[in-house]
């Protein structure tokens, strides 16, 4: 595929996600934000592109439990809220609103990090 297919490939796929009411899947991910949740934010863009590339246009997939924070943001992009107990919480919920609804992610902090995983928060549950 061409550089100008890619990027017309790009915005129309962004287009969609704008349309269905949801952020462009890791684009809308600050650095502060991936690293604050154990991302590498290079990692991070890098996956984000390879996603892109093999996206058929519709939505991001819903989280799954099981899932670490750097699979959700590449996937969903930046919740629009974080909800921390406190700052030395191990427990979260990112949430995302869209014209049908909120969507939300609970995530706990898994110490050691859990084998093949980027990140030690693990999505527990998802309400979609």
């Amino acid at each position: 595929m061409s550089d100008v297919a890619k990027l017309v490939s790009a915005v129309a796929v962004a287009a969609v996600w704008t349309a269905c009411g949801m952020p462009a899947p890791g684009q809308t991910v600050p650095r502060d934000l991936a690293e604050r949740w154990g991302c590498n934010y290079d990692a991070l863009m890098q996956e984000t592109a390879r996603l892109e590339d093999h996206r058929s246009g519709g939505p991001p997939p819903i989280p799954q439990p099981g899932w670490d924070a750097c699979e959700v943001l590449a996937h969903n992009g930046a919740p629009q809220d974080v909800d921390t107990e406190r700052p030395e919480s191990t427990s979260a919920t990112w949430r995302w609103r869209s014209d049908d609804g909120t969507h939300a992610v609970n995530l706990e902090l898994v110490r050691p990090t859990p084998p093949g995983k980027r990140s030690p928060w693990i999505v527990t549950a998802v309400r979609w």
